[in-house]
């Protein structure tokens, strides 16, 4: 069966419910319920004008449903696609959708990306969704999804004051390689390495975050060769302990615990270390495990 025009989906529509009815009527003057049961509860009708769209008839407890649906084979599977129900959809509305759909289907993208139709236009939906997004919104979304100390987050957002003012009322999407490399400029002309480089690190974090959760197709840092465009900022070697006198240190110590000795008077670098005068630096509890006594 199939319709044409709005007067051919009444029709339809109409013969259905008769159908319905007649078998309900009987069924109960009969005092069964064989007949109602052999009369079909739903029907399919085509579209004789626009490639799979349907009407879709089917009794329920709150009466006769009746929606449009588009109808595809794809990969040796048929796939069905609520459009709306009617009369809310109307029939030129349905006619819409439906070129719509065939169109996507013969698209390279879609068949590229191997989603169903459905699952295709929820991706096209987020992706619309997502070209809006500013800096501002996706970097506040990424510090949240931290798990750091509050106090470490605000030490984030002021380091990052920089960024949101430049970029924060920017479209995720509209931030190009030029506008990055301008800005960064900007600090490595001024001889602030450190800090060109602490923002460019956040930046690329913050990029790397949108490509994550789909927000992005790809990261324009990812194109930025920071080693080869920009000076690195020099880097600070800290006094370290060496093991030797970390082995003798804590042979010391453990004398002095026990011998009411003055560690202080332990002649050697250590000494620098108890009066602050030098910093420990990446000293791991498994390395003081080495020397128990």
């Amino acid at each position: 069966m199939q319709y044409t025009t709005l007067h051919d989906i009444k029709r339809v529509i109409t013969i259905f419910e008769n159908s319905i009815n007649k078998a309900s009527n009987k069924a109960n003057a009969n005092n069964k319920a064989s007949n109602a049961n052999n009369t079909s509860k739903d029907l399919l009708v085509s579209d004789s004008t626009c490639k799979g769209l349907y009407l879709y008839l089917r009794q329920n407890k709150q009466g006769i449903s009746k929606a449009f649906i588009f109808k595809y084979k794809s990969s040796n599977r048929i796939y069905k696609l609520t459009i709306g129900q009617y009369p809310h959809i109307s029939l030129d509305k349905a006619r819409d959708i439906t070129t719509e759909y065939n169109s996507i289907l013969q698209s390279l993208e879609f068949k590229e990306k191997g989603l169903s139709l459905k699952d295709y236009l929820q991706y096209m939906q987020d992706k619309d969704k997502n070209a809006k997004l500013t800096f501002k919104h996706v970097f506040n979304e990424w510090i949240e999804k931290q798990s750091i100390r509050e106090t470490t987050k605000k030490q984030y957002i002021h380091q990052s004051k920089p960024l949101l003012k430049v970029f924060g009322n920017k479209l995720i999407q509209d931030i190009t390689k030029n506008d990055i490399l301008e800005f960064l400029q900007s600090y490595q002309v001024r001889k602030k390495l450190n800090i060109c480089y602490q923002l460019y690190r956040a930046l690329k974090r913050v990029f790397d975050y949108c490509i994550a959760y789909d927000y992005i197709e790809y990261s324009v840092c990812d194109r930025i060769k920071y080693k080869i465009i920009f000076k690195l900022p020099k880097t600070k070697h800290h006094k370290a302990i060496l093991e030797k006198d970390l082995k003798d240190f804590v042979i010391y110590s453990n004398k002095a615990l026990f011998n009411d000795l003055d560690i202080h008077k332990h002649n050697d670098n250590f000494t620098k270390y108890k009066t602050l005068e030098y910093r420990f630096y990446k000293l791991h509890t498994t390395n003081l495990c080495k020397y128990r006594i």
